[in-house]
């Protein structure tokens, strides 16, 4: 989540930015208001459908500011690095 924190003080004058989070499984859902009504726009229904072998599951992976910095590399995505909440 981290990685959203520079992005997220510009994306405020365009929209409303909130994160809820609990150790679950990671979900994209958007919203958007219609008149007084808030509906839902779009989820990462991707999140469930299976991955193709040897890949990674990667339902929000082009909205995550890290993931789009590793596919400008040569390299691109490691298929053994994992996001961590730390590092050694």
């Amino acid at each position: 989540m981290d990685q959203l924190d520079g992005a997220a003080e510009h994306a405020r004058q365009h929209l409303n930015f909130v994160v809820v989070a609990k150790a679950q499984l990671p979900m994209l859902t958007v919203f958007r208001r219609d008149g007084d009504v808030i509906r839902h726009f779009w989820s990462s229904e991707l999140l469930y459908a299976p991955s193709d072998p040897g890949e990674e599951p990667r339902h929000v992976g082009t909205l995550e500011p890290l993931w789009n910095l590793l596919d400008l590399t040569p390299e691109g995505r490691a298929a053994d690095w994992h996001e961590q909440f730390s590092y050694s």
